[in-house]
């Protein structure tokens, strides 16, 4: 039973870290580029 029950668990837990892992790849690109739009409209509003 015990045996079962860890085995279960298992793939659900790589399942997890799969979508962590997707979600941040996802996330990290999407980051950068709202920190590169905020920091251009930084700069124009320096310029300006």
């Amino acid at each position: 039973m015990r045996q079962d029950i860890i085995y279960a668990t298992i793939p659900s837990m790589s399942e997890i870290t799969n979508v962590i892992v997707v979600g941040h790849l996802l996330t990290l690109p999407l980051m950068t580029i709202v920190l590169a739009a905020l920091s251009m409209d930084l700069f124009r509003g320096r310029i300006r």
